[in-house]
């Protein structure tokens, strides 16, 4: 299902529908940051795609938004995420919150931390792809895997 269209032929658009989820130890007032994301696949890149933010950001709540993109990348790879804060913020503190996000380190200023990715893509197959944060790394699973603690 395609829910918009080029203006000029091929009318197609690709579609991708991202829900990620924020979490954080402490309680973050509701959050209004620019994003964008590139996504990598076997056919090719669509780099820096904004996302439409439609309400304001708050921790340990699954987002949803929806990518438009003319590019058929293929199969989805690998993605980059990108967070940027309002003016208000200083480049070092974004720094900050940035790297805590990804490395999982709580003593950063922001404690928030983006905790899974799920991208849903549009079209034929329906395929979809989750990142999860773990221990050390993010990891694109192909299969769901459950982890016991021991």
């Amino acid at each position: 299902m395609f829910t918009k269209t080029r203006a000029r032929m091929p009318f197609r658009v690709y579609h991708y529908q991202l829900k990620i989820h924020f979490s954080s130890k402490v309680n973050r007032s509701e959050m209004e940051p620019s994003l964008t994301v590139s996504l990598y696949g076997t056919k090719g890149d669509a780099e820096d795609l904004q996302l439409n933010i439609k309400e304001k950001i708050s921790t340990n709540k699954t987002h949803s938004f929806l990518l438009v993109t003319e590019k058929d990348i293929g199969e989805l790879l690998m993605m980059r995420f990108k967070w940027e804060e309002s003016s208000s913020w200083s480049a070092s503190s974004m720094l900050k919150m940035v790297s805590s996000w990804w490395s999982g380190d709580s003593s950063a200023n922001s404690g928030v931390e983006v905790h899974k990715i799920r991208v849903k893509v549009g079209g034929d197959t329906e395929e979809e792809v989750t990142f999860v944060k773990c221990m050390d790394e993010w990891k694109s699973p192909s299969k769901r895997h459950v982890l016991k603690k021991h």
